[in-house]
């Protein structure tokens, strides 16, 4: 479906020709959509793309990928094309290997490998025009789209998976939270787009992992939601409703999140719309409380799989 903004109503349009979720998703230059691999009926992860263009609501397919790749990092590269790195093969093991579509031609060509293999990591374009993938480690991946050829970043305070990643508006990305190994991670980096290093960004207000955000012009970062993680007795994913608010100078500063004991003082310095509760609220909370439905589910079948995978390697 097609959701139009001066209306505020749905439209549906016309249906992929193979099911797929947890695929690769991103704009091409003439306005149509890419959607590349995933996971397919009876969770085969996909090597095949579909394209959707826009003006008439219609699906048309591509060449496939040379691999399969679900839960992959994307992200479109300054030259329009679109990159395609990691997720799972058709082996349901991470992989490391990357491919990159070529609208212009409509071809993938192989753009060599990661340093390592990542499962459910996320990819940005620098402003340098450089490709960043970072997740399901400590470190990072860094494309150079020219030569083709891929670098390993310096590492992060700790290897995280599912972590929440975000773009600042001058190119620095925010990498927070998520998990290491069974342990709920609540602090925070960021990696320096000029200087090539990684700051610690300070501590979320609390531990959490697969959070929404949204990046501010004034280079604010608003998580919200997210789960938390327990393997006691089997995986339980809790889903969270705390938000948390990231300032570049400030690091992070607790926007929504359960009251401290009667008699105790909450973070100072902010605006709150209201309580809930025993939470509070801004204005933005309110905002984006409405659009975390459904997040769990996802972490559930990542978890699932990883699970999987990381017994057969025993």
């Amino acid at each position: 479906e097609i959701y139009h903004v001066a209306s505020g109503t749905w439209k549906q349009v016309g249906s992929m020709a193979t099911p797929r979720a947890f695929a690769s998703i991103e704009p091409l230059p003439d306005g149509s959509i890419l959607v590349a691999g995933g996971l397919g009926l009876h969770h085969t992860p996909l090597s095949s793309a579909e394209m959707f263009h826009g003006g008439n609501g219609t699906w048309s397919g591509i060449p496939a990928m040379h691999s399969a790749h679900a839960f992959a990092a994307s992200t479109v590269l300054g030259s329009g094309r679109i990159l395609v790195a990691g997720g799972l093969d058709t082996t349901d093991h991470p992989t490391a290997a990357a491919e990159v579509f070529d609208p212009s031609r409509g071809t993938w060509a192989a753009e060599g490998s990661m340093s390592q293999p990542r499962f459910f990591a996320t990819a940005v374009t620098l402003p340098d025009g450089a490709a960043f993938v970072v997740g399901d480690g400590a470190s990072a991946d860094i494309l150079d789209p020219a030569s083709g050829t891929w670098s390993e970043s310096a590492g992060m305070q700790t290897t995280r998976v599912m972590p929440s990643v975000t773009q600042l508006p001058n190119g620095d990305v925010l990498v927070a939270g998520g998990l290491a190994g069974t342990s709920m991670l609540g602090s925070a980096d960021v990696y320096d787009a000029h200087t090539h290093s990684w700051r610690n960004a300070g501590l979320l207000p609390a531990p959490e992992m697969n959070a929404s955000a949204v990046s501010f012009s004034n280079g604010e970062v608003l998580l919200a939601g997210g789960s938390t993680f327990s393997a006691v007795n089997g995986v339980a994913l809790t889903p969270q409703q705390g938000v948390a608010l990231f300032r570049p100078h400030i690091a992070f500063l607790g926007t929504a999140h359960v009251l401290p004991p009667q008699g105790t003082t909450p973070v100072s310095g902010l605006s709150f719309l209201g309580r809930v509760g025993n939470v509070l609220l801004t204005w933005q909370a309110l905002l984006l409380a409405l659009l975390l439905c459904g997040a769990c589910g996802a972490v559930a079948v990542v978890l699932r799989y990883r699970r999987r995978w990381q017994h057969q390697s025993h």
